[in-house]
Order: structure tokens, then C-alpha cells, then sequence
């Protein structure tokens, strides 16, 4: 099972559970039909894996009444890469044939939480504004 295909089996809001599953679907259909390129199919997955995972988690803290505008702290998102790098890198190949510990794998999910963080969503201020939608001040 591929990083992101197992997120997507976690609850979510609804809105972000459409969008997991269009990006699942969109990856294997774009894979079977060979409009992905190769290099593209073999680590979408993993790009995406982080920033799908933390949304959920941000979503999950948001639902124990957390305020609008608190956002996940960075080492929230650094333990959930040493987490599903250990998790998908190393027990399961150890376990199973079926798993392939990649290396390029665990760049793969630094880069989406790199995504994740340049995307504004981990970082707010009291107002609520993340960092990517704040106006620039001089």
C-alpha cells in the first residue's frame, strides 16, 4: 500500500476527502494510462503523503476546539516525516517482500512537507492569517 493511498482511508471533512481520493484516483488512472511519466508516478505519492497527513491532523486538532487561527507547530510535521519515513522506509520492508525501502522515498516526503510549509498552512498569526496570504509589509 503506497503512503498516500493509506491516508486517504482516514477520516476526513468531507471536502478534503473528495480531494484525497480525486488525487488517488487521478494517480492511478494517470499511471495506467501512461500520461504520467515514470519518475512522476513513482513519487507523487510520497510527495503528497505529508501534506495530505497534516491537514488531517490540523483538521482533527481543529475539531477538539482549537482556535481558527492556530496552526500545527513545525515539529508536528517534522515527527510525522520521521514517523512515515520509519514506518514505510524501514519496518515494512522488513516485514514483507512486498514493500521496497527507497531512499529518494524519504526525500520525496521532506519536499511535501517543505510544500506543506511554504504553503502557508502550518504558520498563522492571532489573526488567523497564515504567512501566505498576509499582505507584505514594509
Amino acid at each position: 500500500m503506497r503512503p498516500l493511498a493509506t491516508v486517504c482511508i482516514l477520516p476526513a471533512p468531507p471536502g478534503i476527502s473528495w480531494v484525497l481520493a480525486s488525487l488517488v484516483l487521478a494517480t492511478r488512472v494517470g499511471e495506467s494510462a501512461g500520461v504520467i511519466p515514470g519518475l512522476v508516478a513513482a513519487y507523487l505519492d510520497d510527495l503528497l503523503c505529508l501534506p495530505c497527513l497534516l491537514l488531517l491532523i490540523h483538521w482533527a486538532h481543529r475539531l477538539t476546539g482549537r482556535p481558527r487561527h492556530w496552526r500545527l507547530p513545525a515539529v508536528h510535521g517534522v515527527i510525522c516525516l520521521v514517523f512515515v519515513a520509519v514506518v514505510f522506509e524501514i519496518v515494512l520492508p522488513g516485514l514483507s517482500i512486498r514493500y521496497t525501502a527507497d531512499p529518494w522515498d524519504v526525500l520525496a516526503y521532506g519536499v511535501g512537507l517543505v510544500l506543506y510549509w511554504l504553503g502557508g498552512w502550518m504558520w498563522s498569526d492571532a489573526s488567523g492569517q497564515s504567512a501566505a496570504t498576509r499582505p507584505a509589509t514594509t
